[in-house]
């Protein structure tokens, strides 16, 4: 998994701001006005992350605290949204059972020397686990957050016209969305172009515990 974190820490894109901000001051930034649940949401988020991260750093090219910060907001949203409970009493239980259940396969491990073609079949045959796996987190959140009322946008290619007034919706198209950019294709883990939705759940199990 570790491995896979840092291909997906390679290939997330960046931000670059300038800024740094208290976790509570980017929680308000994000709620983005909303006074009700989204905004309930991304308070409790900030209070289970400050602790351990009190600022997230705009500067830095992949800034993982505001990463974490999105996925575990919009995770406690939509788990509490979808059967209309207040998002403040989600608990660490229960997000962690969500991200339990959907988290990715590990990559295969050879007892021994395989050839070259058996080595393409194994990892061929991971990377279709992985994009399935990928693609079930993504429906599965989906279905939660249409539950709880919201239009949600298949996810898609990154681009400036991929924008919501919604501002739950505007941090699923963030977390969703990829970069269409070609990459180099020097091993199966390079064409591996996730969405940042995924490098958020693999941070949040040890962040929530």
């Amino acid at each position: 998994m570790q491995a896979i974190r840092r291909r997906l820490t390679d290939v997330a894109g960046c931000w670059s701001d300038g800024r740094v901000l208290t976790v509570a001051a980017y929680a308000e930034q994000v709620a983005a006005g909303d006074t009700g649940r989204w905004q309930t949401a991304t308070r409790h988020a900030a209070a289970w992350i400050s602790p351990l991260a009190p600022v997230i750093d705009l500067n830095r090219q992949l800034p993982l605290t505001q990463l974490e910060f999105q996925t575990l907001a919009l995770l406690i949203y939509a788990l509490a949204a979808a059967r209309g409970a207040d998002p403040a009493r989600v608990s660490a239980g229960e997000v962690l059972d969500w991200v339990a259940e959907h988290q990715l396969p590990m990559p295969p491990e050879a007892d021994g020397p395989l050839e070259v073609e058996s080595v393409a079949a194994v990892y061929g045959l991971w990377r279709l686990k992985v994009d399935a796996a990928v693609d079930r987190c993504c429906r599965d959140l989906a279905a939660l957050l249409a539950a709880a009322g919201h239009e949600v946008p298949e996810p898609g290619w990154r681009r400036l016209d991929r924008y919501s007034p919604d501002p739950v919706i505007s941090v699923w198209l963030t977390l969703v969305d990829t970069d269409a950019q070609a990459l180099p294709a020097a091993s199966l883990l390079d064409l591996f172009r996730p969405p940042l939705l995924v490098l958020g759940l693999t941070g949040l199990v040890d962040l929530v515990r």
